[in-house]
């Protein structure tokens, strides 16, 4: 059961609504909301992690987007998977053109740290469609400039970087921000990367800070 609430200046409430939701699966206890300017409210959560034994088939894990528009009284479910390809970090931020842009970092192997490029996609909340899906790889040179303090010579895909954050800018583009996550006996000024992406998802620019 899912409780959805929107509240205005003062506390006034702008609209409520209660969701019952019926799982094909258990999903994992990772969830995050969002409300945009709009009044639309989001909860995205990891719907399937595949055990260790289904690491070689291709359906990899799978999140859950749901979501409550139009004033509270609009309810839609989205799921975000890709084939071969495992979600190593997911964020989603409200669009122009009432879309719900989706972002984050993918790889195909199973080891949770690693990371291999960068997908997004636009779901457009007036037809449900998916739209602008793209895979970014990272190339060559980025990935020996964001893993420069790395030991590991032969740089395949970044390391233990993990989502922070993935903002809207004023002008409809992106910003995404990811660090590394494990312990370092090092200063940390080369370990951020930082990626605007357009309002349809092509790369602006990268690089590590």
């Amino acid at each position: 059961m899912i409780d959805w609430g929107v509240y205005g200046p003062g506390l006034s409430e702008e609209w409520h609504h209660r969701d019952e939701i019926k799982y094909t699966r258990v999903p994992k206890d990772e969830f995050d909301f969002m409300v945009d300017d709009h009044g639309n409210a989001f909860m995205i959560n990891l719907y399937y992690d595949p055990k260790w034994f289904e690491q070689f088939m291709p359906q990899k894990n799978i999140y859950q987007i749901l979501a409550r528009t139009g004033n509270g009284n609009e309810f839609n479910e989205h799921f975000v998977d890709f084939t071969d390809r495992y979600i190593r970090g997911i964020g989603i931020e409200s669009g122009i053109d009432n879309t719900l842009a989706c972002s984050g970092f993918y790889s195909p192997a199973h080891y949770r740290y690693k990371t291999d490029g960068i997908f997004f996609l636009n779901i457009d909340l007036s037809t449900n469609q998916v739209r602008d899906r793209k895979f970014h790889e990272f190339d060559k040179f980025f990935l020996t400039e964001a893993m420069s303090l790395k030991v590991k010579n032969n740089y395949e895909e970044l390391l233990s970087f993990s989502l922070d954050y993935f903002v809207a800018r004023e002008n409809g583009n992106f910003i995404m921000s990811a660090q590394q996550i494990f312990e370092q006996n090092y200063d940390t000024y080369n370990n951020i990367i930082l990626v605007c992406l357009s309002r349809d998802g092509n790369i602006l620019w990268t690089g590590p800070s």
